[in-house]
């Protein structure tokens, strides 16, 4: 028995090394991990991955559940992690100008929503946070704790009366 069709036949393999490496068998070339998939799937495979970054899972959590429902190896969903990263650097980019009305925006939300619930320690909090934003909250010395100095001088030879 040859020793290609030996192989063949302990490994059930369907196809020789040299069948694999032909050259001229270019177009007949089998992926080891099946057909690649279209850059639209990918795309779409990543939006959904990034529409789910807001579910408070960790990244790790995220990355595990995103292979196990897309069916897709953990090596390859660490590598759709990576572009969802980029994505959200590429918003910040285009958004960092308006961040700063948007957060005071939802801070006065948030303050104004603890105000009718009546929690005042949240509404204290956010209000000490929209004041440093906006820059009326300056750091004030405070004039009812004292500023203490103190001096230590060396002490003075005096020569005691009978010595």
């Amino acid at each position: 028995m040859p020793e290609e069709e030996k192989y063949e036949i302990e490994y059930g393999q369907g196809i020789s090394d040299e069948e694999y490496l032909d050259v001229k068998s270019e177009g007949t070339r089998r992926r080891p991990f099946g057909p690649k998939r279209h850059a639209a799937e990918v795309d779409n495979r990543i939006q959904r991955l990034y529409k789910r970054q807001l579910e408070g899972l960790t990244c790790r959590q995220l990355v595990l559940d995103h292979a196990d429902k897309e069916q897709i190896g953990i090596a390859t969903a660490w590598r759709d992690w990576k572009k969802v990263q980029q994505l959200n650097d590429q918003d910040f980019i285009l958004e960092r100008e308006t961040m700063a009305g948007r957060i005071f925006s939802m801070r006065n939300r948030l303050f104004n929503s603890a105000m009718k619930r009546g929690q005042m320690a949240t509404a204290a909090q956010v209000l000490d946070s929209l004041a440093k934003m906006v820059g009326c909250d300056q750091s004030e010395q405070s004039n009812s704790v004292p500023d203490i100095k103190i001096h230590v001088e060396a002490p003075h030879q005096k020569s005691l009366p009978g010595s």
